[in-house]
């Protein structure tokens, strides 16, 4: 914000600067994380992808559901959180995009949020795929994009996001060991 000041006869321009200096700017934010996992690719593309069964173990998850399933394969395309966090509480379902390459035992699993409060657009994209160097290892790649609606929270986001992400990452790993160890189904 410039304030206009006069001195001497003449207009000086004196600038000031905000706490959170781009609020307002509307941009969407992305962020990635790679994560080596000690598993196979399909098992770990079989926990992503049900969505269902995210409640169980995702933090601050409230609820998960499916509205519907691909009648060929039974993986979710309409699917859905409830995400709760001290005030926070928050539904929202998202398109589900379940694909699978199995010649080359690759897999993506991509969310786009249809219906919610905060965000301008919310997506979410899992790549699944072997390791190239380390045997029965996969390499998962999880990939977010999001816009909120509110300026002050798109800011204070980028605070959060990397943690927030590899707090997901951390749940799916335990997940997928849990599953290995038999300590629980899927």
């Amino acid at each position: 914000m410039l304030k206009r000041l006069r001195v001497d006869g003449r207009a000086i321009a004196i600038g000031r600067r905000t706490l959170f200096s781009n609020v307002g700017a509307k941009r969407h934010q992305e962020y990635v994380l790679d994560k080596t996992m000690y598993c196979s690719s399909r098992e770990a593309y079989n926990v992503i992808s049900e969505v269902s069964r995210y409640h169980e173990f995702l933090p601050y998850c409230k609820e998960s559901f499916v509205q519907l399933r691909d009648s060929n394969e039974g993986r979710p395309t309409k699917a859905g959180l409830r995400i709760g966090f001290q005030q926070y509480d928050d539904k929202f379902v998202c398109d589900v995009q379940c694909n699978e390459d199995a010649k080359s035992d690759k897999y993506t699993v991509v969310a786009e949020s249809i219906s919610h409060n905060l965000f301008y657009f919310l997506s979410s994209q899992w790549t699944i795929r072997p390791h190239t160097n380390r045997k029965n290892c996969t390499e998962i790649r999880l990939s977010l994009k999001y816009q909120f609606k509110s300026a002050l929270y798109n800011t204070v986001s980028g605070i959060f996001a990397k943690s927030a992400t590899t707090l997901v990452m951390k749940a799916f790993e335990k997940r997928i060991f849990d599953i290995k160890r038999g300590r629980v189904s899927n």
